[in-house]
């Protein structure tokens, strides 16, 4: 594989993916690095920035690199063996992590040049990739091996062992853990309706949240603990971000979108990145007032995109 490094000029790649109704999110996806104290070399021995962007690229099969502080992009990783990069993550290291839809969960160690580290080479049609603060990895899998019910599995910090979670639904989209450990998750069944929940703690049986929200999308926690969850038909028909506090089924704020997303990010200073649906640039929001306050433009507009973020740098 190699990475490619962009002139100065370039402007930020951006992308949208399409979210049918019952079907699984095909993405690209936006991930932020956790470690500011991070200065990963590029192959020519350049430092890059200590904060990096990286975006998966649906359409593209690639992993574009931007600098969070200034939204340019610096280039990208190409090479992979996957076939489509569903979802990426980081964790304290500045490892890189895909979820590739065929089956794979692979890390690439700064600066993302070498052959990666397969975690799994099980998982089938992982949709959602979370790393938590501990360093275990979640993976929402939309189907298990056969085309079976899916399912979410948690590789402990340092294991190539899956655990897998019991329940929930059917296909399973996105996941995200809160600090009291609990494992959010939602997904669809046949049909097209659709489900949010947790397990308590990570173990159990899957309990459901019942929370009115007509079609969840993306999911994250801030620092205070509040749920944040894109409702993609919320808002008399707009999309819209609904923030509920812990225990809460009642959003307390809800943030009018007006597109769908399936890309969902919130950075340490508490600004939501927000990409679009079917094509268009990635705004950057503040929270919790729900401001737009800046856009990331893509060069090639797109039309498919997911994301799961940890909050690692501002925008």
């Amino acid at each position: 594989m190699q990475i490619r490094f962009l002139a100065a000029g370039s402007i930020i790649l951006a992308f949208v993916v399409s979210a049918c109704e019952g079907a699984r999110y095909a993405p690209a996806s936006i991930q932020t690095l956790r470690n500011e104290n991070a200065r990963p070399t590029s192959s020519s021995g350049k430092a890059l920035p200590s904060r990096l962007v990286f975006v998966g690229d649906w359409r593209t099969d690639l992993v574009d690199i931007f600098d969070a502080k200034s939204h340019k992009q610096i280039g990208d990783v190409s090479g992979f063996s996957f076939g489509d990069p569903m979802d990426v993550a980081t964790d304290s290291a500045g490892d890189l992590l895909v979820a590739d839809d065929y089956r794979r969960i692979d890390v690439y160690s700064p600066p993302y040049t070498e052959k990666p580290q397969a975690i799994s080479d099980g998982n089938y049609y992982p949709n959602g990739l979370h790393v938590d603060k501990a360093g275990n990895i979640w993976v929402a899998n939309f189907d298990a091996v056969g085309q079976a019910r899916g399912d979410v599995e948690e590789f402990p910090a340092g294991s190539h062992t899956a655990r897998k979670l019991k329940g929930g639904p059917y296909f399973m989209l996105y996941v995200a853990t809160n600090a009291n450990g609990d494992v959010w998750a939602d997904g669809s069944y046949w049909g097209g309706s659709y489900e949010i929940g947790y397990w308590k703690g990570g173990q159990g049986n899957f309990i459901r949240a019942n929370l009115p929200v007509g079609t969840p999308g993306p999911l994250e926690f801030d620092s205070h603990g509040n749920l944040l969850i894109v409702d993609q038909t919320g808002a008399n028909g707009n999309a819209a971000i609904d923030v509920f506090p812990p225990g809460s089924k009642k959003p307390s704020r809800t943030i009018v979108t007006q597109t769908r997303s399936a890309g969902l990010a919130l950075s340490p200073d508490e600004r939501l990145i927000y990409a679009p649906d079917y094509g268009g640039t990635i705004n950057i929001i503040t929270y919790p007032d729900g401001k737009i306050i800046g856009h990331l433009t893509p060069n090639t507009p797109g039309d498919a995109v997911s994301a799961a973020v940890v909050p690692a740098t501002e925008p």
